[in-house]
């Protein structure tokens, strides 16, 4: 599992992690769905190439410094975009992780 998610990672980022820590596993969507979520805290990080994924995704690689998540989506929810409430949690699980 943690070479799909390095592989992911690059693929989806650009940036390559020289070491993850397993996080937390649950379901995507509890009863609506058999996905299971496998999150890693990614450190050691080295930038490889260019972002965007697959070609029929858009994606844009915000870097925010982990203290400043929670004041950086309440913005951006001001703003009108909202996030994953799963990020919430995962992100608490980090600094955790990372002793903060």
């Amino acid at each position: 599992m943690e070479e799909a998610a390095k592989r992911e990672l690059i693929e989806e980022t650009g940036w390559k992690a020289n070491e993850l820590t397993f996080l937390a596993e649950g379901p995507i969507s509890t009863g609506a769905s058999t996905e299971v979520l496998r999150s890693y805290l990614c450190t050691g990080l080295e930038h490889v190439g260019k972002s965007g994924g697959d070609d029929n995704e858009i994606i844009e690689v915000l870097e925010v410094p982990i203290r400043d998540v929670h004041d950086f989506l309440r913005n951006e929810q001001k703003q009108g975009t909202l996030a994953d409430l799963k990020v919430y949690g995962l992100v608490e699980l980090a600094r955790k992780e990372l002793g903060m």
